[in-house]
């Protein structure tokens, strides 16, 4: 969860350029922290506002035959009782699809690339297929690219080239993969390793597992990602994820948090690639071998086979398992003793943030709190506040930060602002020195340290850097965490994790996985603890600054608390489920978010080319800009593209897609269309600088003159005669 403050200069008295800036930085489920605290993700449809605020009504008009879509939006709509925000996660048994088949075979010969792990199961699993008359390549692991023979291939999974030359080698062959199963997140052992002790402290070690499981999950998920991309592959891919012992379904599994990862990936792929279908399967594996169960590698064919029904399922035994969210009623009425104490010691992580900030705020409201807030830059020592005031503008970060310090003080509360990195053991050892010889004991603990500027990356983006900036706080922040805390008897422990996990988010590969693995750390963690951690998975949260139009902020903020009272209210009723492992906060309803989400039923049921009559369009609206007729072909293809999607007539070259009510769903569907009409790989963030028809088709063509440019000067290198564009 993180949360935004807007930039002095950005400042606008004009409240229409306010909100269509503030959509646009909403559009791709970040808002920008300019004061270099945090940003809030956004991962739901924006409803923007017509351009300038005309009450003028022309979104898409569905047909009798979307009265069903109509009626599902409706269970989307905000919960006005924060009493039905609260969400625990949950196991239900379901049929192994396996059983329903008459026939334990595949009906339909496809290409299937297998990722094959140490263990056997996708060796296993690649026989199978094999002997289904399926098309199997398999993929090893090893120290480099080779090709060992036409259906085996070797790489590095963590040489991102190595992904681009096994589909390069493939497409060589006219081999395209319409199935893909990655077993590398499959061990039966999931001990962290003890070797090198001697050389090594248990955090470096902890350190080097984690990133061992990224190279074999995360990143090579990701990487792989990327290649198909760069390949411009567009036909239809079923991407099988199986992994071992993330889940806690039983609560008798041998819990391996640094594989979880990987959900991250397999949560955003589809949203940012539809084409992409992504399912993953958690196993438990037998110790050895020779006792892999036939009836397992039964029940991933079945899986392969069939057509996706869930998204996230695992497998115990012979029992199949879906994830589910169950709704929890927290009335206050019915809340029991909280845990906090007057003038309890509370530490808070990122407590200069600006979440940080609001919960610092009740703390000292409440109880008089005695704080301790942990920044990576604190602030100036205490004396010299006032003459920072005095030569620094109001809106600069640091004076506001002062001033929200100097009002926690007023309000009652003793506060001890001490600059160290929640990652660097040595620093934080110190902090809690500190802090436990000026207050005593430490009462509770709030991990809400997050990294903002290198949050929201596409996927063809993100890279090994981006995402180790997403760890640092929430993965190996985490593992500090826990060490400097070993022997304080808290009376709780919040981990601040987001909604991001349970619905992934455009642009938020790796911030996904960070907020997943602090679930996943949880779950283990309560396993053996005497003091129950808990991990919150917060919605939107609307910070003071954020509050200054109210009526226009909630225009924009289908969900979201949409006021710091709201998110006081939540978090008051949270501090009741403490030692719940793990709860999610939603404004809306969860599971129909889910299914828009994280299952695309919006998108899986929607296909222009085979659907042209599901939307009425209407006639173009009256906007600031006047109509521009497409002046090529490439114009035309791309307002073709966004008159279909949008359901508006005659769109014109300089026509804002955001004003004319795209959103970010829509644009997924756009970028798709991309793909395959002009064979270009459209990033998000490309649709966002370039928000017209005019400047995408310019940006199009400017890309083709480029790789035109390097195809001929590499055919002249290379003393070819002719070549094809």
């Amino acid at each position: 969860m993180l949360t935004s403050l807007r930039h002095p200069q950005e400042q606008e008295s004009d409240v229409a350029f306010l909100l269509n800036s503030l959509g646009k930085l909403w559009l791709f489920g970040v808002k920008v922290d300019w004061s270099g605290f945090y940003t809030n993700e956004r991962r739901h449809r924006i409803p923007l506002p017509t351009y300038p605020f005309e009450r003028q009504r022309y979104w898409v008009e569905l047909n009798q035959n979307a009265t069903l879509a109509m009626m599902q939006q409706q269970s989307m709509d905000k919960k006005p009782d924060i009493a039905d925000w609260f969400y625990v996660p949950r196991w239900k048994e379901s049929t192994p699809l396996a059983l329903f088949q008459k026939e334990k075979s595949l009906e339909q010969k496809l290409s299937w690339l297998v990722f094959a792990d140490t263990y056997g199961v996708g060796a296993e699993v690649a026989e199978r297929l094999k002997q289904q008359d399926q098309d199997v390549i398999v993929v090893r692991i090893a120290d480099s690219f080779a090709k060992l023979n036409d259906y085996t291939y070797a790489i590095n999974p963590q040489q991102r080239d190595d992904y681009d030359a096994l589909l390069q080698a493939l497409q060589e062959q006219n081999w395209t993969p319409q199935g893909i199963t990655h077993f590398w997140s499959v061990a039966p052992n999931e001990t962290l390793p003890e070797r090198e002790l001697g050389e090594k402290t248990h955090l470096q070690l902890r350190y080097q597992f984690f990133e061992d499981c990224q190279n074999l999950g995360f990143y090579s998920l990701l990487f792989l990602t990327q290649a198909l991309a760069k390949q411009n592959i567009t036909d239809s891919i079923k991407l099988m994820v199986v992994s071992s012992n993330i889940h806690d379904v039983t609560g008798g599994e041998n819990l391996c948090p640094e594989k979880s990862t990987i959900l991250g990936p397999c949560k955003v792929i589809p949203q940012e690639y539809p084409n992409i279908t992504c399912c993953c399967f958690d196993v438990v594996l037998p110790e050895s071998e020779t006792q892999l169960s036939s009836k397992l590698i039964d029940y991933l064919i079945g899986e392969f086979a069939a057509q996706p029904t869930e998204n996230i399922v695992a497998y115990r035994g012979h029992h199949r398992w879906i994830q589910t969210y169950e709704p929890i009623r927290l009335d206050k009425s019915s809340f029991g003793r909280n845990k906090l104490r007057k003038s309890g010691v509370y530490l808070i992580t990122g407590g200069l943030g600006g979440v940080g900030l609001v919960l610092a705020e009740y703390l000292a409201q409440t109880v008089q709190a005695k704080l301790i807030l942990l920044g990576r830059k604190g602030l100036p020592e205490r004396e010299q506040w006032q003459e920072w005031l005095a030569n620094h503008d109001e809106e600069d970060s640091i004076s506001r930060k002062i001033r929200k310090v100097q009002s926690l003080i007023a309000l009652g509360a003793e506060v001890l602002v001490i600059s160290a990195d929640v990652a660097d053991e040595q620093q934080m050892h110190n902090a809690i020195a500190i802090a436990t010889q000026q207050f005593g004991a430490i009462n509770g603990v709030i991990h809400a340290a997050g990294i903002i500027e290198d949050a929201h990356y596409p996927i063809m983006e993100t890279s090994k850097a981006q995402a180790q900036s997403q760890f640092h706080p929430k993965v190996y922040g985490l593992f500090v965490l826990e060490k400097v805390l070993q022997g304080q008897e808290l009376d709780f422990c919040q981990l601040t994790s987001s909604l991001s996990s349970v619905l992934g988010g455009l642009g938020f590969t790796s911030y996904s996985a960070a907020n997943i693995f602090m679930d996943a750390f949880t779950h283990n963690y309560n396993k053996t603890s005497p003091s129950p951690w808990s991990s919150f998975n917060w919605d939107d949260w609307v910070t003071q600054e954020e509050q200054q139009n109210t009526d226009a902020l909630n225009t924009l903020y289908k969900y979201g608390m949409a006021s710091k009272t709201n998110s006081i209210d939540a978090f008051e009723r949270l501090l009741s489920m403490c030692g719940f492992p793990q709860v999610v906060v939603s404004t809306g309803n969860l599971q129909a978010r889910v299914e828009e989400w994280i299952k695309l039923e919006s998108l899986r049921t929607k296909d222009l080319s085979n659907n042209k009559n599901l939307f009425a369009k209407h006639q173009r609206p009256n906007l600031r800009t006047s109509y521009l007729a497409p002046r090529n072909k490439v114009e035309q293809t791309v307002a073709n593209v966004w008159q279909e999607i949008l359901g508006i007539e005659r769109i014109g070259i300089q026509d804002n897609f955001f004003e004319l009510g795209g959103d970010s769903l829509l644009a997924i569907q756009v970028i798709s269309h991309f793909r395959k009409d002009l064979s270009m790989d459209i990033t998000l963030r490309i649709l966002f600088d370039e928000p017209t028809i005019a400047g995408i088709s310019q940006y199009i063509e400017s890309t083709r003159g480029t790789v035109k440019k390097l195809l001929v000067f590499s055919s002249a290198a290379h003393g070819d005669n002719e070549i094809e564009l």
